[in-house]
Formats: structure tokens, C-alpha cells, sequence
């Protein structure tokens, strides 16, 4: 089990999809801090000094003038409240996108390995049946020089070989 769990966290790790997702969630991210930017207060100003003089007569006054403008957009409709919202779901979304991805990945290992598990057991139980097969069929042939079986004992015997050689896919 410990070995599934090393795999599992390999494949976290090293996957792109993983980290497409990633990235994309720190994208969604970064677009709901903007649009919750544009729904807070913005605040505009200009200053100006202007210096006006004069031209017809020398000794004229000169006249100086400053100014300050400041606008607010007032959202009255709710705009960038529902931008806010959308992109707020779009983040949600797209955490759940990379949590489907890591599922199914793990899911996906875990089934792997458990197959890879489940057919090392197949071979190793071949195996041991050809080994016991072939015992008995050494021991069949014994017996029949001795005189104690039929040579169709033997027979039997080599054809149980054969078959379980060819279910363990033994030369």
C-alpha cells in the first residue's frame, strides 16, 4: 500500500494537468482581485495652475488660476458587484476543475497498481502451478517404470504441463 501511496504522490507532482490547473486556478485568482478592485472607489484628480497675463497694457495684473477635479463612478446597477460575483465564480469553478483532475488521477493510479498487483499474483500463481504440475508428472513417470501407473497417467500429467505453461506464457 505504501508503494500506491508513493506513486499517488509522484503523479501529483510531476502531472501537467496538475499544474495547468494550478495555473489556471492563480489566474482565476488574479482576475477576481482586479474585478473587486473596479467596484471599490476610484478616485480621479487633476491640478492645473495656469498664469495668465495681460498682452495690451505692460503693468496688467496677472491672474493665476488652480483647479481640482475629482470623479466617482457610482455602480447604481450593480455591475461591477455582479463582475465581482462571476469572477468569484469562475475561481470556485475552476478549483473544482483541478480537484476532478487530482481525483481522477489518483483514481487512475490506484487502479493501475492494483491491476499491476492483481497480475503479478496471476504470474506468480502460474508459475508455481507449472512447478507443481511438472513434480507431478516426474513423479508420474516414476511410477509408471516402476509399474505402478498406466502411461496414460503420464500423459495426463505432461498435457497439465502444457496447459499451464501456456496459461503463464512459458516458452
Amino acid at each position: 500500500m505504501k508503494y500506491c501511496r508513493a506513486l499517488i504522490k509522484e503523479a501529483l507532482t510531476n502531472n501537467y494537468d496538475i499544474r495547468i490547473a494550478a495555473s489556471r486556478i492563480l489566474q482565476a485568482q488574479a482576475s477576481v482581485g482586479i474585478t473587486r478592485a473596479n467596484q471599490l472607489p476610484a478616485l480621479n484628480g487633476s491640478f492645473g495652475v495656469e498664469t495668465a497675463r495681460s498682452a495690451a497694457a505692460l503693468g496688467s495684473p496677472t491672474v493665476d488660476t488652480a483647479g481640482l477635479r475629482l470623479s466617482y463612478m457610482v455602480d447604481f446597477w450593480g455591475q461591477y458587484r455582479r463582475a465581482t460575483e462571476a469572477a468569484r465564480a469562475e475561481l470556485l469553478a475552476t478549483e473544482y476543475a483541478r480537484h476532478l483532475v487530482e481525483t481522477t488521477l489518483i483514481s487512475s493510479v490506484a487502479s493501475d497498481y492494483f491491476e499491476l498487483r492483481q497480475l503479478d499474483s496471476q504470474l506468480d500463481f502460474s508459475q508455481e502451478t507449472v512447478v507443481s504440475d511438472q513434480d507431478s508428472l516426474r513423479i508420474n513417470t516414476i511410477n509408471y517404470k516402476g509399474g505402478e501407473y498406466a502411461i496414460t497417467d503420464v500423459y495426463q500429467a505432461k498435457l497439465l504441463v502444457q496447459q499451464a505453461e501456456a496459461e503463464g506464457h512459458y516458452p
